[in-house]
């Protein structure tokens, strides 16, 4: 939120509808709820995008705004459904591959232990967390017009699942696949895709769980996971994901900021980079 530039106080907003797109089936009877919390998000993106062209806010919005593609600028449907993949990657994907990784290493104390001993070794893991739990598990494509790939023909109009889990299981290029190796070096795997669509915020996606992990890691270590409550997405249509993960942990100092203060000291300094970039709000 902060790096977008949007109010920190609308997550709410975002967040539910983020995951409720993914993990709810065409057929559910909650599809219509969830629609329409998709529709209350787009408008208020909207309205920020509005609101960002008056008033502009230090974030990614302002960027897209400032930005040109082929010498003309970006529409607000473009700017919209731009910051509508990053919503989308921030609320989903990241919180789902953190949620398998919290239950995995709850299952296994001794690798938990292991990380915890030696934060260096958390570089390698999170890339073989990450080919083990690929967020992403794939994608699908329309085939344009008719071809033959591999021995097998596709016509026009095909629809094809490009999986980006598979390869991250062949044992031809990872010994041992099913198992997960904190140390696995080299790990070239797809869980961010490959070529041209490779995933834009995967190093950013590195940063944020390498910090939520080591902070979690350090703060609550002895956290149980409960399997009362907690339920994985019905369905992996897209995203291999928990729709609620349920933890106890003994209860500790807060270190560092809560939400209230967070948002007001980020406001503080959307306020003073507002005024020190306009020299006549200055004045």
């Amino acid at each position: 939120m902060a790096m977008l530039g949007l109010p920190l106080e609308d997550w709410i907003v975002y967040c539910e509808p983020a995951h409720a797109g993914i993990y709810t089936p065409p057929d559910s009877p909650d599809l219509a709820r969830v629609q329409q919390m998709g529709v209350a998000m787009v408008m208020r993106l909207a309205q920020c995008v509005a609101e960002a062209r008056v008033h502009p806010r230090p974030g990614m919005i302002k960027a897209l705004i400032d930005a040109e593609v082929d010498g003309k600028p970006l529409s607000d449907e473009g700017i919209i459904g731009t910051i509508f993949l990053v919503i989308g990657g921030g609320f989903d994907t990241t919180t789902a591959f953190t949620s398998n990784v919290w239950r995995w290493l709850y299952e296994n104390p001794s690798e938990k232990a292991r990380l915890m001993a030696d934060r260096a070794l958390l570089d390698t893991a999170t890339e073989e967390f990450l080919r083990y739990f690929s967020p992403s598990q794939g994608d699908a494509r329309t085939v344009t017009k008719d071809c033959e790939v591999a021995g097998y023909r596709f016509s026009e109009g095909d629809r094809v699942l490009l999986s980006f889990a598979m390869p991250n299981r062949d044992p031809l290029h990872f010994p041992d696949p099913d198992t997960i190796k904190l140390d696995r070096f080299p790990n070239r795997h797809a869980a961010f895709g490959l070529g041209n669509h490779r995933c834009i915020g995967s190093n950013i996606a590195r940063m944020q769980f390498k910090t939520i992990m080591w902070e979690t890691l350090q703060r609550i270590p002895n956290y149980v996971i409960n399997d009362v409550g907690t339920e994985r997405y019905a369905t992996i249509g897209i995203i291999n994901g928990y729709q609620h993960l349920m933890a106890t942990f003994a209860s500790g100092k807060r270190q560092g900021p809560g939400l209230a203060e967070t948002m007001a000291a980020w406001q503080a300094r959307l306020d003073f980079e507002t005024v020190t970039e306009t020299p006549a709000a200055v004045s």
